[in-house]
């Protein structure tokens, strides 16, 4: 799902466990803003607070960019308040996969910054009288580079294709070996997201009015449960395919860019314990799939070549977890036809039929057609589709 959101740049988590959100006012964002600025100077060693500027670009929490100044010059940090009800348990999985790729040589990724006393995080109350709970605050090594695409907006250069596919591979190289012990992520598996599919659609179904949303999701449900069910019972036959920490959000707009090359990756929002098949072909779907008018919902199946010739021939420079298997070369179609499900039940059980109120109608129907017609291609060119997977990771 697209981590700092698509379009707007707006993304909501999958919030099944989480209590209910609030997005912040005006008045709270400059009160955040200030609580935000005592934090950086108050609970890190990280020189004098020079300047601190909010980075818009997400909904789901805030974020950001701190200056400070020490013997050695000035220093950027990048600073997030978690959106309120986000469990600590997926803080923590988030920080601890984030620590383990740094731990391995991933430099390509933001360090975690660690207060004072050794937290990953600070506690603070809500800066407003009107409001209870409590804010979560992490500090991270900034990224330089340039902000170029979005998750909608993915015309890269040829060589930013094949940089991308190369460092989905080495994100993967440093992430091999995590070890979540008790901690757990948010977000679930694929396979069970596609288990329960059909009975989140039946209650989102419930919730319909007349929206153009509603009509669009009421026409299509059936078909969408039906593939879901489908694609579920062929991952249930797969018994082979690597697990591990992935990214779980990994597209253009969640990446920093050079002279056509990728040289950092953030936004582990979504990072999850599940298939590395999965997250490959959830980038396939991110880079590859084309969102003009008269092509919206097509893969472009040569940008996709591109991009998993680069993963699969970086990915074989090393033992774990190695270029993709012969498993899931064969299970990676149904692969990508979840991976739109995924999307599609972001915009409607996580998004629309959650928070109806933050989530245009317009804007929230452009998602679920783009992601509806991209299941419907996927189910249409299974050949093609697998004959360019089949050259392209041989």
């Amino acid at each position: 799902m697209p981590g700092g959101g698509p379009l707007m740049q707006r993304k909501r988590h999958q919030v099944s466990t989480v209590p209910d959100f609030s997005y912040p006012t005006q008045l709270s964002c400059r009160l955040m803003a200030e609580q935000a600025a005592r934090v950086a100077r108050d609970c890190y060693d990280i020189g004098e607070l020079q300047d601190i500027v909010q980075l818009y670009g997400g909904y789901t929490n805030l974020s950001f960019k701190v200056i400070t100044r020490t013997a050695g010059g000035f220093q950027k940090y990048f600073l997030r308040i978690y959106r309120q009800g986000t469990p600590i348990e997926h803080i923590c999985f988030e920080h601890s996969l984030v620590e383990h790729i740094v731990d391995r040589g991933g430099h390509m990724v933001a360090a975690l910054i660690r207060t004072r006393d050794g937290a990953n995080f600070v506690r603070r109350p809500i800066p407003n009288p009107n409001s209870s709970g409590e804010l979560l605050y992490a500090m991270f090594a900034f990224i330089g580079g340039e902000d170029k695409y979005s998750w909608t907006c993915n015309h890269l250069s040829r060589e930013e294709y094949i940089y991308s596919g190369r460092m989905l591979a080495e994100l993967h190289r440093c992430a091999a070996g995590f070890d979540p012990g008790e901690l757990t992520s948010m977000h679930r598996p694929i396979s069970e997201r596609l288990v329960t599919l059909p009975v989140e659609f039946a209650h989102c179904a419930e919730q319909t009015r007349q929206s153009c949303f509603d009509r669009y999701f009421l026409k299509n449900l059936e078909d969408m449960a039906a593939v879901a069910e489908k694609i579920h019972n062929r991952l249930v036959a797969a018994s082979n395919l690597p697990i591990m920490g992935i990214h779980g959000d990994f597209h253009p707009g969640n990446q920093k860019y050079n002279l056509n090359r990728v040289i950092g990756v953030f936004d582990f929002d979504r990072a999850c314990y599940d298939f590395r098949l999965f997250d490959v072909a959830l980038a396939v779907i991110y880079f590859c799939c084309c969102w003009e008018k008269k092509m919206d919902g097509n893969l472009w199946l040569r940008k996709a070549d591109l991009f998993l010739r680069a993963y699969q021939k970086r990915a074989a420079q090393w033992p774990a977890p190695g270029p993709l298997n012969r498993e899931e070369i064969e299970t990676f179609s149904p692969l990508l036809t979840a991976a739109a499900l995924s999307l599609i039940r972001w915009a409607t059980v996580e998004a629309y039929y959650l928070e109806r109120e933050n989530c245009p109608d317009q804007e929230y129907l452009f998602y679920l057609k783009h992601n509806v017609r991209l299941v419907r291609w996927l189910e249409h060119n299974r050949g093609r589709v697998e004959n360019m997977l089949r050259k392209a990771l041989a």
